[in-house]
């Protein structure tokens, strides 16, 4: 699967360029991705090498007609974004329903493929037919179209409490906790000092 991307999605705050800031922004890793890092992902995601090769392979309005149902690149951005988190390192846990309901709102729309498809449709009614087909495809019967969007449901914790969760029961701090918590304590004991040398 490739997904065609035309000179257009390449210009900043178009297209491809604003799913990548999408991604970035978004990015459920324990630590921040770099924009690069997320053009690359992405790219992996539409199925290109990296951002490099998407920039070499941008095409023409023409080839734009055999581009991949959006279902199917929303699922393989799913998979792909999560093998990346897992794999890659990036993080040990992650809740995939929030990165699900993450990706589904990403302004896939802004891209000249499916904007060609779905004109000035709005990504959220799209992205739950979308889901309610996945859904009907994977139970194999029909099933109900969900009528509100995809939220978190008050008990289900979010990949950031999760990994703090498991940092706290490892015990490790996150990376420079301990000198913000070590410093007053320095300085505490550095003030003890100096009033027992004052008497």
């Amino acid at each position: 699967m490739r997904v065609p991307i035309s000179h257009q999605d390449l210009i900043a705050g178009n297209g491809f360029k604003r799913l990548a800031r999408s991604l970035q922004r978004d990015w459920l890793g324990e630590e921040p991705i770099a924009l690069s890092s997320a053009q690359d992902l992405l790219a992996r995601c539409f199925g290109y090498q990296d951002y490099h090769h998407v920039g070499k392979s941008a095409g023409s309005p023409e080839e734009l007609q055999n581009a991949p149902p959006l279902g199917t690149v929303l699922s393989s951005t799913v998979m792909t974004v999560a093998s990346e988190l897992l794999s890659g390192g990036r993080c040990g846990v992650y809740n995939h329903g929030e990165l699900m309901k993450l990706v589904y709102e990403w302004p896939f729309l802004d891209l000249s493929v499916y904007r060609e498809r779905y004109g000035h449709a709005d990504m959220a009614s799209i992205s739950r037919k979308i889901l309610a087909e996945q859904i009907t495809n994977f139970m194999g019967s029909e099933a109900p179209q969900p009528e509100r969007e995809l939220k978190l449901a008050d008990w289900e914790l979010t990949s950031r409490q999760l990994q703090q969760g498991i940092r706290e029961a490892a015990g490790i701090q996150p990376a420079g906790s301990e000198e913000k918590t070590d410093a007053p304590r320095r300085r505490r004991s550095r003030d003890k000092k100096i009033l027992r040398s004052d008497t």
